[in-house]
Formats: C-alpha cells, structure tokens, sequence
C-alpha cells in the first residue's frame, strides 16, 4: 500500500494534469489508479486535514485549483518520512 505522502502526491498530479478535476479533491480521488483501500486512506487524511470552515461542503471555492495545490503541498510536507 502506497504511503499518505506519495498518494498526496498522485492526487497532485491528478489535478495538475486537470483532466478530471470537476469540482473538489474528494471527487478527484475516484480517478486515481489506486485501490479502494488507498483511495479510503487519502479521503481520510484530506478529512482529517480540513482547510478552513468549508464552502458547501468544499475547502475551497469551486473551480480554483491554487488553492488546493498550495493545501496539497503542505500535507505532503507533513507527511513526508511518515
């Protein structure tokens, strides 16, 4: 199973690539190519993670994907040698 720090890391990718991002990094975690197991472990650090009171349900405005690179970079950053 891939650690937290490198399925934040395809998670970024994803969403630099911009192919599927719609509208929110939970969405875009349908398609990583990842097990279920994976995928059910980054939900869980980004829900652990909250960015902020939340805009209907999102971190982040719909749409900006800056901010969520910024947000990706710095759990990378905490995950790092976890």
């Amino acid at each position: 199973m891939k650690s937290k720090q490198a399925l934040l890391i395809l998670l970024k990718e994803a969403l630099l690539e911009g192919t599927w991002f719609e509208s929110g990094l939970c969405h875009l975690t349908r398609f990583l190519d990842v097990s279920e197991a994976e995928k059910a472990k980054l939900l869980a650090v980004l829900g652990d993670n909250p960015k902020g009171p939340g805009i209907d349900f999102f971190y982040f405005p719909k749409g900006e994907i800056e901010p969520r690179i910024e947000y990706l970079d710095e759990l990378i950053k905490k995950y790092e040698n976890r």
